[in-house]
């Protein structure tokens, strides 16, 4: 079983203690829900995970890779969709991971912006970029911070099976979110960070 375990984590910014906690094990028999009000240190959690700041204290995690779904992307402009996430996922000369990436685009019903510019995208769609993106990773650790926001009903449930399917896979799945009763799983674990 995959795991993840959290020791004596602190970060503060200009001296205000944003996260701290003390012992916490994530692992892949559950999918993680941090959930609070604004402020609490959901967003920063995730990216201390992803190693995007420094923080104080442990997360040993035995070199696993990750992959984060930021709420808010900064997308190069000029850039087409299908093109993004070939670069990210270095897919040009991978015909088989090139059948999956058209798969996925299906999947969202978004198959007809392939070839348009993401700057051009509405945010719902470039929410889908980026999920797609995202559950194309080959990741131990799955990042998503509010990846429902601005999706229709039909990608809201094909996101949340997709999510089962890393889950069964040995994945560890952590969602920073405030709508965490959305989700119907069984092995859904809520985290109050406060």
């Amino acid at each position: 079983m995959n795991s993840i375990e959290i020791c004596n984590l602190e970060k503060k910014y200009h001296n205000n203690l944003i996260l701290n906690i003390k012992d916490l094990v994530l692992d892949s028999s559950n999918i993680y829900f941090l959930t609070q009000s604004n402020g609490c240190g959901k967003t920063t959690l995730l990216k201390c995970l992803f190693n995007e700041i420094s923080y104080e204290g442990l997360i040993k995690d035995t070199n696993k890779r990750y992959v984060y779904a930021p709420e808010k992307v900064s997308f190069p402009q000029f850039i087409s969709s299908i093109s993004f996430i070939k670069n990210f996922l270095f897919a040009d000369k991978d015909s088989s991971l090139d059948s999956l990436i058209n798969k996925y685009f299906e999947y969202f019903s978004i198959d007809q912006y392939k070839d348009t510019y993401i700057d051009k995208l509405s945010k719902g769609t470039k929410q889908k970029i980026v999920l797609i993106k995202t559950l194309l990773s080959d990741a131990d650790v799955y990042l998503f911070d509010e990846p429902l926001s601005g999706l229709d009903v039909n990608s809201r449930c094909n996101f949340m099976n997709l999510i089962k399917e890393l889950n069964k896979m040995d994945k560890i799945i952590i969602i920073a979110t405030h709508y965490y009763e959305e989700y119907p799983y069984e092995n859904k674990k809520v985290i109050n960070l406060s």
